[in-house]
């Protein structure tokens, strides 16, 4: 399963959260997967140019919104 978000424009491949993406929901929905142990990939678009975040910065926002995707994907029944 390929993670990223989105503003329902276009493929942006934003972190988790950062887009329109009802996680909470989508979450309920991966947990009826037939696979038990669903493979997940974060699947990000590179940022480049002067405004662009460090490579740092851009593990860190990752490492937030999967830590949000966990905590929503727990809770999920």
């Amino acid at each position: 399963m390929h993670l990223h978000d989105n503003h329902g424009e276009k493929d942006e491949h934003l972190p988790p959260y950062d887009g329109t993406i009802n996680w909470q929901r989508r979450s309920s929905f991966l947990k009826t997967a037939p696979e038990a142990n669903l493979p997940l990939v974060l699947e990000l678009k590179e940022k480049t140019g002067p405004e662009a975040p460090t490579s740092a910065e851009q593990l860190a926002a990752a490492r937030k919104s999967m830590d949000r995707f966990e905590r929503a994907w727990t809770a999920a029944k």
